[in-house]
């Protein structure tokens, strides 16, 4: 349900003409995310063989959907928070800041004022990440399960018998 969120967000935006990119990072380390929010120079780090660009950049003006927000850690946070508020970021072993205009979508089932008050996610990021929609799941709204059929999979065709059950059952 998340995604379809992102999605229509994104559809029904300025930004609609331009890519989404879906990337999940909850359980990835911090330097996997830096290197792929960000990009890196070769030779940076163990592994780097050649530079990349990183999805700011290679979505610049368009919409980037960061699934798991709520596992991102503090580092990260950080320069996601430095990416929203001046526009800009630096790939791993560069000194070069590069600006970007890319809208964030975020998505977590985690209470992320709650860990605001452990200490576990940055209050700063958090206001920065604006408006918060609470989706609920869809165990809770199985009417909604033709409409994401029909919307995710319109090559699927399901008996109506099929679809009662996944709306009741």
């Amino acid at each position: 349900g998340k995604e379809l969120v992102a999605e229509y967000l994104h559809k029904k935006s300025k930004r609609a003409g331009i890519h989404i990119l879906k990337i999940n990072i909850g359980g990835k380390a911090s330097n996997i995310i830096e290197s792929e929010l960000f990009g890196h120079k070769k030779g940076s780090f163990t592994g780097a063989n050649k530079d990349r660009k990183g999805y700011f950049r290679a979505y610049n003006g368009g919409t980037i959907f960061i699934d798991e927000i709520g596992d991102a850690p503090l580092d990260i946070q950080e320069k996601l928070l430095r990416a929203i508020e001046n526009q800009e970021i630096t790939p791993v072993g560069e000194e070069i800041t590069y600006k970007v205009n890319v809208r964030i979508i975020s998505a977590t089932n985690q209470d992320l004022r709650e860990k605001v008050k452990k200490g576990e996610f940055r209050q700063d990021f958090l206001s920065r990440l604006g408006l918060i929609i609470k989706v609920p799941p869809l165990r809770d709204r199985r009417s909604d399960i033709p409409e994401i059929i029909d919307t995710k999979y319109p090559d699927v065709k399901l008996s109506s018998t099929c679809r009662e059950l996944l709306i009741n059952e």
